[in-house]
């Protein structure tokens, strides 16, 4: 199905020609989006929550001024008339309503969203020219930010002695104005510039994918809890070798061999490792919890945006992980898992007529009600 999201292309034309390679640019891809709050509002959020966020002032006590929340009231107040940047991280987590923004990029899994971050910039706010190592949809939500790429840059040249990654030198290839409900889709690392044209802001959809550091050193944790899956190498049956302090090719295939096998031969405990480490998101100080997490019919429920679930199937059953708590399941609950983690929000008559069809669902929704995947929509 051709998405006007995506500018008229399906969403395997787009992961096919665009993800991960090259820009894509869509004009209306929001068409009348609607501002939730007030620049005002997004200040008194970073001084009265704990709150990811930061001031990036150019020309200020430095040439690239930082400032991390938390905010008081002055630190708005003092701010210059141009040439600022508000950003707020995990927006969705105080406006859960916003996951229907995310909603719309579930074609691609939801272990590969990172968050939804706003920027709310003064005439001529900008955090520089950069590069990222996460692809982002930018989607403009108010006023114009004039956006400029460029895909051959020296990416050991930086601004010195700040403590931002601003590329020292930047060639612009493309020159665009984005308007409100207007989306710029960037890969990983190419460099990009966006320069506030009068106030603006801007919602950014981040996807990061983990690194193979970070993804190792976590399963040697995970394997290092079963000791009994450990094992020596083997050489059994070998050559007689022309020098001895020679490492045969030989013995390095099986050692290789071995280190593979730590994936391939243990149970299927490196599936389960990926489906519960990919479910953990990333720490945040917010929560959103009901006080008595039970499911209640005639109660609207929206998904938790503090939380992530994750499932992998095999020949017994499901492995079902929300942020890293497992929960078994038979195979007969598949169906109704797929259905209820379909969506952000369920009303309670939709609710009702499903499990009036199934008994199935009413198990299920109070189970994720209980573990606090679901959460009453009166929470907010």
């Amino acid at each position: 199905m051709k998405l006007d999201l995506l500018g008229g292309i399906t969403a395997q034309q787009f992961l096919d020609e665009y993800w991960q390679q090259k820009p894509l640019l869509v004009r209306q891809a929001f068409p009348n989006i609607k501002t939730p709050f007030s620049p005002e509002e997004l200040a008194g959020l970073t001084c009265d929550t704990e709150t990811s966020s930061r001031i990036i002032i150019e020309h200020g006590k430095t040439p690239w001024q930082v400032k991390h929340a938390p905010f008081t009231e002055k630190d708005f107040t003092s701010l210059p008339d141009t040439h600022w940047t508000l950003l707020i991280n995990d927006l969705e987590h105080y406006y859960p309503e916003l996951q229907n923004i995310l909603q719309k990029f579930r074609f691609l899994p939801d272990w590969r969203i990172d968050d939804l971050m706003v920027s709310y910039a003064a005439d001529q706010g900008t955090v520089g020219p950069h590069l990222d190592e996460y692809d982002v949809f930018l989607i403009q939500l108010e006023g114009k930010r004039r956006w400029q790429l460029d895909s051959d840059v020296d990416t050991e040249k930086l601004v010195p002695d700040i403590s931002l990654k601003i590329l020292e030198e930047f060639t612009a290839e493309n020159d665009w104005i984005l308007e409100a409900g207007d989306m710029l889709y960037l890969p990983p690392n190419l460099a990009h510039y966006g320069v506030a044209q009068g106030g603006c802001m801007t919602y950014s959809v981040g996807f990061r994918a983990p690194d193979r550091e970070a993804l190792l050193s976590a399963w040697l944790d995970e394997f290092n809890e079963h000791p009994e899956l450990n094992q020596r190498y083997g050489d059994a049956k070998r050559q007689i070798q022309p020098s001895a302090s020679e490492i045969s090719q030989r013995d390095i295939q099986q050692l290789k061999a071995m280190m593979r096998n730590m994936l391939d031969d243990n149970g299927g405990l490196f599936e389960s490792f990926l489906a519960r480490h990919l479910s953990e998101s990333a720490a945040t100080a917010f929560s959103l919890e009901d006080e008595n997490p039970s499911f209640e019919e005639f109660t609207d429920y929206l998904k938790n945006p503090t939380k992530r679930l994750t499932w992998i199937e095999h020949e017994n059953g499901l492995d079902v992980f929300i942020e890293g708590n497992a929960l078994p399941m038979p195979l007969s609950h598949k169906e109704a898992l797929i259905t209820l983690t379909d969506s952000m929000e369920y009303n309670a008559q939709t609710i009702a007529e499903l499990i009036q069809a199934d008994p199935i669902y009413l198990e299920l929704m109070g189970t994720l009600v209980a573990q606090g995947f679901f959460i009453s929509a009166d929470i907010e």
